[in-house]
């Protein structure tokens, strides 16, 4: 924007630049508003403590997926990861501007002997 340009094209110029500017802040609001709640962290939490007694690292994959059929969870494998992975709840947002849902998700790293060396509890938004 310069001086030497009309005043009709400077004010389109800032007209454009204030539209561009509230549009990429409406987009960083609203994944803002996607950020999982106390609810579905404490959910997360809850999981990783089931985890960590239940099957913890060292446990073969016999036995982690006799856990899994025992509490009726399917426990899919990646082969590429070498996880079993899981998702054994959903858990809605009634109030949620961008999420209608928060999906826990379970990761089991197996070593190649088929033992546990990792898991993890996390959550996924079901988002717009």
């Amino acid at each position: 924007m310069t001086r030497s340009e009309p005043f009709i094209v400077r004010e389109r110029r800032a007209s454009i630049h204030l539209w561009r500017t509230l549009s990429a802040s409406s987009v960083v609001l609203a994944l803002a508003a996607c950020g999982d709640g106390s609810v579905v962290k404490g959910r997360v939490a809850n999981w990783n403590a089931i985890l960590a007694v239940e099957i913890p690292v060292g446990s073969k994959r016999p036995q982690i997926l006799a856990w899994a059929e025992k509490r009726n969870i399917k426990m899919e494998w990646l082969p590429e990861q070498r996880w079993l992975y899981a998702q054994p709840e959903v858990i809605p947002d009634p109030h949620g501007i961008v999420c209608s849902q928060w999906i826990i998700t379970l990761h089991v790293r197996l070593n190649a002997e088929d033992v546990s060396t990792e898991q993890q509890a996390g959550s996924v938004g079901s988002c717009l």
